[in-house]
């Protein structure tokens, strides 16, 4: 990525990570479109110029680094600073961050997962759809716009799915309970989830990524890993290919996108949390649309992060990192020799060094396999009946199972989840037979688990999920008609044809209808 770029000032990295509301595993987050940027580069800012001012243009990414450098403001508030870590032995150490970081990065460049064949650094995109549940539920119902949305169940049990950068103000977020949420934020509009209308608006935004390039990795619904490297000849440099994304996928999907983009996976999609739009207390403000970390700056990049945001930190291993007095990246980077080994481990503590300074190896995974398709549901009211927990099996199947035609895939192992009135949960799988694909098929094996875990209590979740995933096969041979296949084959086709004509919830299966109270 050689050349000028444009420059902005871009808050430091730690700050913002420490002002955005938290987000699940689905990255869910608001989107806004390329043309609400003014003309002129704003949705593009160069990591390593992070506090360059606004306007000046005609530097590249290195030189405005070292300029910086020189007058002792950078990345994290931290360059040119002298600060003191103590760890738990006792030792402390003095250091001046983060240009020792990137100094001793330099001679590691040359790893080959951020390099090609000929020596070229790669450029990665992460794309990140901005709050995809809520963009999709807005494109039908434009009038919600600017409105708190959130998508999830807003019952007493209710889950929050994703909420829009409006209801984040409040402080909403993924994964909060929905009567939490309704109590930060009482003007919120609650939607029902449409995890098959997702599906098939995912299925457009992946179409937009396989015409830039063959190099595709979807991560979830929501996001992916482009390998752009043989594009540049085409399409230009990596700025202009990223802008071709997020533009292509506001004019043909009508949705918008953040994009990171680095020489390598991780830098990359910590790039695009810094490119998202921002729920402040005072508004909603429009994020960069794209963030470019230059080759060379990712140690510089990460150096301002808390050690809580590398891959591979959980809480238990956060946990163990803070009892040795590691709380932000170069921490891990001049922790004495052996210390973080003893703790964490050998393979792990290599795992987060490298991390630290910028380094991931990984390729983009090309037809990286779904591992399996899941459904579940909170209940209103704890359910005690077997008939209206078989009523809920039989739902939860069919969703399944038409997600898995939907793929065209079919699973050898289903899994039922069951969580009680206390909270404990406990999982059933079954693996015999044939793989399988229809709803029938999965409630036939399950039943006798429903049973069983029934006879343990009331419910208050029920789950079902399919793995093992492989391709169907189950076919007509040359001889047969279509008249030869179970009836249920035929069923689910009908069901399948119907659903897509007019809609998910267009037709139900009559043995998954609750019954009625008397």
């Amino acid at each position: 990525m050689s050349g000028s770029f444009p420059v902005l000032n871009l808050p430091p990295l730690a700050h913002r990570a420490e002002s955005e509301n938290p987000d699940d595993g689905h990255s869910e987050r608001r989107g806004g479109r390329p043309d609400d940027e003014p003309e002129g580069g704003r949705d593009v800012a160069v990591a390593g110029a992070l506090d360059v001012d606004e306007g000046v243009t005609d530097e590249t990414a290195g030189q405005a680094t070292e300029n910086h450098a020189n007058e002792g403001d950078g990345a994290g508030g931290h360059r040119g600073e002298r600060r003191q870590t103590t760890f738990l032995d006792g030792r402390s150490r003095t250091t001046h961050r983060p240009e020792t970081i990137a100094t001793r990065a330099a001679g590691r460049r040359g790893s080959i997962g951020s390099m090609t064949g000929a020596g070229e650094p790669r450029v990665i995109l992460h794309v990140d759809m901005d709050a995809f549940y809520v963009s999709v539920e807005l494109l039908r119902r434009p009038e919600l716009v600017g409105r708190p949305v959130v998508v999830g169940g807003d019952g007493s049990r209710g889950v929050v799915a994703a909420a829009s950068y409006e209801a984040r103000r409040h402080g909403v977020h993924s994964a909060m309970a929905s009567v939490t949420a309704r109590r930060r934020c009482p003007d919120a509009v609650f939607l029902p989830a449409d995890h098959h209308r997702y599906a098939e608006v995912s299925a457009q935004v992946r179409s937009v990524f396989d015409s830039i390039t063959p190099l595709v990795e979807p991560l979830a619904l929501d996001e992916a890993f482009l390998d752009v490297t043989g594009a540049r000849a085409l399409l230009g440099e990596p700025l202009a290919i990223a802008r071709l994304v997020r533009t292509r996928v506001a004019e043909e999907v009508g949705l918008g996108c953040s994009v990171g983009v680095a020489t390598n996976k991780f830098v990359a999609k910590l790039a695009s949390v810094e490119a998202k739009p921002i729920a402040a207390t005072d508004g909603v403000r429009p994020g960069r649309g794209v963030v470019i970390v230059a080759p060379g700056e990712e140690a510089s990049f990460v150096a301002g992060l808390p050690v809580e945001r590398l891959w591979g930190v959980g809480p238990k291993t956060l946990a163990r990192l803070h009892d040795i007095g590691i709380r932000r990246v170069p921490d891990i980077v001049e922790a004495p020799a052996g210390l973080l080994e003893a703790r964490i481990g050998v393979s792990a503590a290599a795992h987060l060094r490298r991390l630290s300074l910028g380094i991931d190896d990984r390729p983009v995974e090309v037809d990286r396999a779904a591992k399996s398709i899941g459904q579940e549901e909170t209940f209103g009211s704890d359910v005690s009946e077997i008939v209206t927990a078989r009523a809920e099996l039989v739902r939860l199947a069919d969703a399944v199972a038409a997600r898995l035609r939907s793929s065209t895939l079919a699973a050898r192992t289903v899994t039922l989840k069951a969580k009680f009135a206390d909270f404990q949960t406990v999982t059933r799988s079954v693996t015999d037979g044939e793989p399988l694909d229809t709803a029938v098929e999965i409630v036939t094996r399950l039943e006798p688990a429903l049973a069983e875990v029934m006879s343990r209590g009331a419910l208050r979740l029920l789950g079902v999920s399919a793995s093992n995933l492989v391709e169907p096969v189950r076919q007509l041979d040359l001889w047969s008609s279509e008249a030869d296949q179970p009836a249920h084959d035929s069923t689910d086709r009908a069901l399948d044809e119907i659903r897509a004509r007019f809609g998910r919830s267009s037709i139900v299966r009559a043995s998954g209808l609750k019954p009625r109270s008397r």
